[in-house]
């Protein structure tokens, strides 16, 4: 319905929750993963701007729960091949920063023009 309204002929999907292990076992499926960690050193923006975006097809955003996801899962990730991003000084919610950073990647990655 919101891509309808929107004019939209693509919407992200949101599969289902997995485990951490599963997750990590599926990162080489993506040409980019971004794992939001309020930690991490560079911002999306800046990440997306040292990526090489047209050979981007497969991209995932990995949202934690509140308060980020754990050391341990991050460790995993990172060694997986994703990228730590965070979102700039203010901790957003979980439900604000998924919306946020999907805004940032669809802007770089020119989805609104």
């Amino acid at each position: 319905e919101a891509t309808k309204q929107s004019l939209q002929s693509w919407a992200p999907s949101v599969p289902a929750l997995v485990s951490t292990k599963q997750l990590v076992a599926s990162i080489s499926e993506f040409d980019l993963v971004l794992v939001l960690e309020p930690s991490a050193p560079a911002g999306i923006a800046t990440a997306l701007d040292r990526t090489n975006l047209s050979a981007l097809e497969r991209v995932a955003l990995i949202i934690g729960p509140e308060g980020g996801v754990s050391e341990s899962e991050s460790v995993a990730l990172r060694e997986a091949g994703a990228i730590g991003v965070n979102l700039g000084a203010p901790v957003l919610r979980t439900s604000t920063a998924g919306a946020v950073a999907l805004t940032i990647l669809l802007s770089k990655l020119d989805r609104y023009n």
